[in-house]
C-alpha cells in the first residue's frame, strides 16, 4: 500500500511540474538568456540584447559543404562585435542524428571590438548506412557565444556527410 502511495505522488508531483512549464511558457525570449544547460533552441524569437551586453553578430563557415567518415573539417567563426568581451565562449556542436550531439566542442576567447575570426578543428563521425555511425544526409552544425551563461549570439551552417 505503502508503494502505491508514494508511485501516486510521484505521478501527481511530475504532472503539476509539467502543468506549470505549460503555463509558464512563452513565444518570445530574449536574445539574452539564461544558457547554462547544454541544449538550444534555435527557432526562439530574439528580442534586442539588454544594454549592458555587447551586440555580437555571429556566422559560420565549413572549408568545404561534403565529408566522408573521419575527415578533417574546418569550422571558420566570424564575430562582429560592438565593444571588446573578454572571456567569451564560443561554442561549436551539431551532428546530432539521435540524442547526442557527434560535435561539441567550446573555447574561450578574448575578442576584440570589430570583426574576430577563429577557426575550430574537428573530425566528422563514422557514417554508415547501418549500425555503428550516422547515416548519410545534410546535418546542423551550430554556433553560439556566450558571456557570463548568456546567450549573446549563435548561427548555423549544414554540412552533408556521405558513406566512405
Amino acid at each position: 500500500m505503502k508503494k502505491i502511495i508514494f508511485i501516486l505522488f510521484v505521478l501527481l508531483f511530475s504532472l503539476s511540474a509539467c502543468l506549470e512549464k505549460t503555463e509558464n511558457s512563452s513565444d518570445s525570449v530574449n536574445l539574452v538568456e539564461d544558457y547554462s544547460d547544454d541544449s538550444v533552441d534555435l527557432e526562439k524569437t530574439k528580442d534586442s540584447v539588454p544594454k549592458d551586453f555587447p551586440e555580437v553578430t555571429l556566422s559560420i563557415t565549413s572549408d568545404k559543404n561534403t565529408y566522408s567518415s573521419h575527415e578533417p573539417i574546418v569550422f571558420t567563426i566570424t564575430a562582429n562585435c560592438s565593444e571588446a568581451i573578454e572571456d567569451a565562449v564560443i561554442r561549436v556542436y551539431g551532428i546530432r542524428p539521435r540524442s547526442a550531439y557527434y560535435l561539441d566542442n567550446f573555447e574561450v576567447f578574448d575578442l576584440e571590438k570589430g570583426i574576430n575570426t577563429v577557426t575550430f578543428d574537428e573530425t566528422t563521425p563514422n557514417c554508415t548506412s547501418g549500425c555503428g555511425g550516422v547515416y548519410p544526409g545534410p546535418y546542423d552544425v551550430n554556433v553560439s557565444l556566450e558571456l557570463n551563461n548568456k546567450l549573446l549570439a549563435e548561427a548555423q551552417t549544414i554540412i552533408e556527410l556521405v558513406k566512405g
